[in-house]
């Protein structure tokens, strides 16, 4: 009886061993086939200063990866490099990405994971904006449900603005201000004073030579 007991307890304990040395490849296997997958920063999101950049690269045939970051618009492909690795991870961090030393603007990462047939798992969310400098846009959100009765408008003293008429007057002449007139009077009574005072002298001069020859 206690033999069957021994035998019993050592044939429970080597099942037991049995699964789990089969289960940890299974389970490990499982978690490998996971979808790759950038987790954050989300698709749209308003980013600023150090983000953390979490990603699930653990796939079957898993040989390195790599996260890089683009401007949302450009179409000649330029990628920048943030970080490289060949640790598999299954939710993790990845990167740290500091968007203090590039421009605000929109942007968009992209991770690559290569495995080892040679081919290439890409995954990418674009839209991402940073704001760093540029005020952060607030989203618009849709309210639904019943709309509010009008309000009672009340009532308000508006003052309307009198049209004021302006009449020009006449401002009576001034007695210092010399006219046209009076000064072509005044060159015509210069000029006649001039002539006679010519006259006169010519007139002395004759008579005083016809005064001497005598």
């Amino acid at each position: 009886m206690l033999n069957l007991t021994i035998v019993l307890r050592f044939g429970i304990n080597f099942i037991v061993l049995i699964f789990v040395l089969v289960g940890v490849p299974s389970v490990y296997f499982h978690q490998v086939e996971g979808n790759p997958a950038i987790l954050t920063p989300v698709e749209g999101e308003s980013i600023q200063g150090l983000v953390t950049v979490n990603a699930r690269t653990a796939v079957s045939g898993f040989r390195s990866a790599e996260i890089s970051y683009s401007y949302e618009n450009d179409t000649t492909d330029t990628w920048f490099l943030l970080a490289q690795t060949s640790a598999p991870q299954m939710d993790g961090t990845i990167a740290f990405w500091d968007t203090t030393m590039m421009a605000d603007g929109d942007y968009r990462l992209r991770l690559q994971i290569f495995l080892t047939d040679g081919s290439i798992n890409q995954v990418i969310v674009g839209g991402l904006r940073v704001r760093n400098y540029l005020p952060v846009e607030t989203e618009s959100v849709e309210i639904s449900g019943t709309i509010p009765s009008p309000l009672t408008a009340t009532p308000t003293t508006i003052l309307i603005p009198t049209r004021v008429r302006i009449v020009s007057t006449t401002m009576p002449p001034n007695p210092v201000e010399v006219t046209q007139d009076e000064i072509l009077s005044s060159l015509t009574q210069g000029a006649i004073c001039s002539g006679l005072l010519f006259v006169i002298i010519g007139v002395y001069v004759i008579l005083r030579k016809y005064s001497r020859r005598r």
